[in-house]
This record gives C-alpha cells, sequence and structure tokens, in this order.
C-alpha cells in the first residue's frame, strides 16, 4: 500500500498543481482499497488470463478487463473514441531442428540452445559433420594463445565459459584483449559454439528453465528495420553432452576449472574425434494483434499539457506445460494503473479535477522489447511534445529484504 500512496502523492505533485495537495492526497488515499488491488492481482494473475502472452486468448481476457475497469470509472476514451490503441505483430519463430553429435540426436535436456532468442539469427542455420574443436577457454592475448595448435575454419568450438573472468583479473588479458576475445572464434572461422559451464550453474540455471524446441519473439509489424544478430550458434552443454563429445579427454577440462595451472602451461587446444550437426531454422506470421489501452481524464487547464501513467498487461504465457503468472511482472504494476486511475476519476466526478490531462495506458508486448510502448511513440494519440511527464509502473510487488515487514506490504 506505500508504494500505490507514493506513486499517487507523485501523481498529485505533477497533475494538481501545488494547491491544497495535503486535503487532495487525503481524498485520494480513502478510494484505494486494499481488497481492490487483491482482487485485481488475482485476477490478472491468475488461470484465465494464461500468462497474458501477447494475442492469446489469455492476453484478451485481461484486456477486456482492464478496459472494463477503465468504463466504470469513466475515464474518457482515449483514441477514436475507444480505448483500444490496436498493434499489429510479425511473430518471429526459431525452430531448433536437430543438434546430433555422429548422427545421435542429443536430448533437449542435455544443452540450453542460448542463441535461440529474439531475432538472433538472420538466416537458417545448417552445419553438417563439422568437426570439433576444445580450445581451453578461448584466449589470445600477448602473454598467452589457446589457438596456437589448432585451426579454427569450419569447425565448432568448445570452450569453458568463465564466469568469474579469472584470466582477466590474472591480467592475461588487456581491457581492449577482453573486448575482442568474445568475437575472436567467430573471425577465425569457427561455425559455432560449445560453452561448458560448472555443473552446479547449468542445472540451476539452465535445466530449471525448461528449454523448448522453439522459440517466439515479436515484432512491429509496420517495422522494416533488418533482423539483428548473426548466423552463430551458441549452445551450453550438460555434463552428459560433455562426455558425449569429449570422451576420456574430459579430464582436460576437469583439470582446467578446477586450477589456474593454465597461465603457467602451455596451450591444450585440440581437435575431438567427433563430428556435429546443427539445424536451425525459422520462419513468421503477421497476423498477429494485442491492444495498447488508453483512459484519459481531462485537466482544467488545456495548455499545462500531459501526464502519462503507464503499466505494461503482458507476461510470459503458457510454456512448456507450465503458466507464468506474472503477478509481480507486471501485473502489481497494472492493478496500481487501475486504482490510481479509480481514485482520481472518482476526484474528479466529485469536480476536483487534475491541473493537467492524464493518460493511463495499459501497454502491451513489453516483453517483446517494449513494442507496445514503441508503437504509441510511433502513433501517439497527443502531441509529444506536449507530454510533460511519464510515471511508469513495473514490478510494483517486488519484496527484498527491507520490506519484508508486513506494514510494509
Amino acid at each position: 500500500m506505500k508504494k500505490i500512496f507514493s506513486t499517487l502523492s507523485l501523481c498529485v505533485t505533477l497533475i494538481y498543481g501545488t494547491y491544497a495537495q495535503d486535503i487532495i492526497l487525503q481524498k485520494l488515499f480513502s478510494n484505494v482499497s486494499v481488497q481492490s488491488l487483491k482482487t485485481n492481482l488475482y485476477f490478472l494473475a491468475g488461470d484465465k488470463c494464461e500468462g497474458r502472452m501477447v494475442g492469446t486468448h489469455g492476453d484478451s481476457v485481461a484486456t477486456n478487463y482492464v478496459e472494463d475497469w477503465m468504463k466504470k470509472y469513466k475515464l474518457q476514451p482515449g483514441i477514436d473514441n475507444a480505448y483500444r490503441q490496436q498493434v499489429a505483430f510479425k511473430k518471429n519463430i526459431i525452430e531448433m531442428d536437430d543438434l546430433a553429435l555422429d548422427g545421435k540426436k542429443m536430448l533437449r535436456y542435455d544443452y540450453w540452445d542460448y542463441s535461440m532468442r529474439a531475432n538472433f539469427f538472420k538466416h537458417e542455420v545448417d552445419i553438417n559433420e563439422a568437426p570439433l574443436v576444445f580450445i581451453n577457454y578461448g584466449i589470445e592475448s600477448k602473454k598467452y594463445n589457446d589457438y596456437k595448435n589448432v585451426d579454427l575454419k569450419g569447425k565448432v568450438i568448445i570452450r569453458i565459459r568463465d564466469l568469474n573472468n579469472k584470466f582477466f583479473k590474472d591480467s592475461l588479458l588487456s581491457t581492449d584483449e577482453l573486448k575482442d576475445y568474445k568475437n575472436l572464434y567467430e573471425k577465425k572461422g569457427a561455425l559455432g559454439e560449445i560453452l561448458i559451464l560448472d555443473t552446479s550453474f547449468f542445472e540451476t540455471n539452465v535445466i530449471r528453465q525448461r528449454r523448448r524446441n522453439k522459440f517466439e519473439s515479436y515484432s512491429l509489424a509496420d517495422d522494416t528495420t533488418k533482423l539483428e544478430g548473426s548466423s552463430f550458434p551458441t549452445f551450453y552443454t550438460s555434463r552428459a553432452m560433455l562426455k558425449e563429445m569429449m570422451g576420456n579427454k574430459i579430464n582436460v577440462v576437469d583439470s582446467l576449472m578446477k586450477s589456474t595451472a593454465y597461465l603457467k602451461s602451455e596451450p591444450q587446444a585440440f581437435v575431438l574425434n567427433k563430428k556435429i550437426n546443427i539445424h536451425i531454422k525459422r520462419k513468421q506470421r503477421t497476423d498477429i494483434f494485442s491492444n495498447n489501452l488508453i483512459g484519459t481524464i481531462d485537466g482544467t487547464d488545456k495548455e499545462a499539457g500531459y501526464v502519462v501513467f503507464t503499466a505494461h498487461r503482458d507476461h510470459e504465457g503458457m510454456l512448456a506445460g507450465s503458466t507464468w503468472y506474472g503477478a509481480d511482472d507486471n501485473a502489481s504494476g497494472t492493478v496500481a494503473l487501475m486504482e490510481c486511475a479509480k481514485a482520481i476519476a472518482t476526484l474528479a466526478q466529485q469536480g476536483i479535477r487534475p491541473k493537467r490531462t492524464i493518460l493511463f495506458i495499459s501497454t502491451t508486448a513489453e516483453e517483446h522489447r517494449l513494442l507496445g510502448s514503441k508503437f504509441f511513440t510511433a502513433h501517439p494519440t497527443v502531441p509529444l511534445n506536449q507530454i510533460k511527464f511519464n510515471v511508469n509502473v513495473d514490478m510494483l510487488g517486488r519484496i527484498d529484504s527491507i520490506h519484508t515487514n508486513a506494514n510494509n506490504a
């Protein structure tokens, strides 16, 4: 509740001016209800909304719910006598078709296809019978060179990902060399990379994410920007797949990860007696739609400009048999927007109107690179140069060690 009151206090300063702020705050606070917040939160983060993925049934249910709230408290429609600003999307689907070692297809939980991310690939990936080469950490500097005895051209590399940057801390790489090192193997002709992580890190941060056979991302339908990224696939490997690739040479990896002896030794890079196939394809759909919702409360001074209150409504939907409810991200911010709209609208109906006109915008597709917000700024309903402030609320429900006391909830 304190966070809601703080948000309302900020709104009062921005939209009412300085006159009688204490009285206005008291009236606004009286219109805020804990039960109302809970009811809205439990609905938006409940089963009916199915995680509110863009363009899905759950997204539609959540959109209807917030729109009905705006109608109930008599906010003015924000666009062409309607609340909805329709946003059209292109849906980019990257599918992992195959990863095989010497013809043996690897199981999905044996690797994490890190490169299957939003707009990562410009093209399809089709790697056939590429040799595997282990290159330690993949370092090249004046003091040490993992590439000294190997040719990377046409090969897929296996390297240890140094999460602690110990070779940088040990001054093995200069700052400039560290910047270059990440793309060095691609420049040397490698086709892709497989990264080795500490086993516990892989299990806790990779396996639990329940990897999928495809990755879906979105872009605006009218966006003509060329896709970013490359055709260089990146994977993290499980211990089981590492054994499959390296055989008894896995002890080299273990010794490197347990000590810093590599700093004083000759590079141990070598080509493995294994061939790898990697096939990834991409396709696109353009029939995906969602909506920004825009409700307004007119101010008394038409020359004073606008204050915009935003909170994104979408989340990750249903993945791998589970619902990602998004109670914090960002049902919490959405219910804050709804409750502040209710409080200010109720006051306006009593004749206490804000000085500045306020726009309440429930945006879509934030989880896909802020696309709802980008669409609004490209197609604004009011002149952008007249927007004086934007109050954005995201993950209002996050609790940390400072706010665990019940009185701070």
